[in-house]
């Protein structure tokens, strides 16, 4: 009898009874598809920055000697170490390049350079382009950079470090973990990709 009673209740009362139904299922199906979604990023983060070899820590000094970084070496718990330079030049004609944002010219192009000596550790991941290696000439530039301004594998591109000029030869389009997040100063909040970039060289 009570059965028969809940489904001639249900039935004189459809559509309240669909209606939440309804409710309720987009409720979890839109819980559900966020979580997996956000469980399905943090699980390829974590990947990526185990696969790149992503670094547990930085070193600052005016000159990191090779005494020195052997003796980093040798330091229990440190299973590599590698050196690098980090220092920004200004591109050459970059009023050649367009900004999407705005459409107009980029006015202070500005390219964080990185000095390496191998890539193994912070190692890059190639999106474009040759695959790394020490005895190849060229750069391995920023991809989202390189996208926003229409640059591609092979163009050249021409900066001025600390007074002195030169051109280079992009090689690759790469990403590397620790650049995830970079912006040009303290100025900017979000990385725009448009007037701040960065850049491989090898020694």
């Amino acid at each position: 009898m009570l059965n028969i009673k809940t489904l001639r209740d249900l039935w004189k009362n459809k559509s309240q009874f669909i209606t939440i139904f309804l409710m309720v299922f987009l409720a979890v199906f839109a819980f559900a598809g966020v979580h997996a979604y956000m469980d399905g990023m943090k699980e390829s983060s974590y990947k990526y920055y185990e696969n790149q070899n992503l670094q547990d820590i930085w070193l600052t000094s005016k000159n990191f000697t090779d005494e020195k970084l052997e003796s980093i070496k040798k330091v229990s718990n440190v299973r590599n170490a590698e050196r690098f330079l980090r220092i920004n030049a200004n591109a050459i004609g970059s009023e050649k390049y367009i900004n999407p944002l705005n459409g107009k010219p980029i006015e202070d192009l500005v390219i964080e350079c990185n000095f390496i000596e191998s890539n193994e550790i912070n190692k890059m991941y190639i999106l474009e382009g040759e695959e790394f290696s020490k005895e190849k000439k060229g750069i391995w530039l920023d991809y989202y950079l390189a996208r926003n301004l229409g640059i591609n594998v092979g163009d050249e591109i021409e900066l001025s470090l600390e007074g002195n000029n030169f051109k280079e030869k992009v090689m690759a389009l790469v990403e590397v973990p620790d650049h995830v997040y970079s912006i040009k100063d303290d100025t900017a909040i979000f990385p725009t990709h448009t007037d701040f970039g960065f850049r491989i060289y090898i020694n």
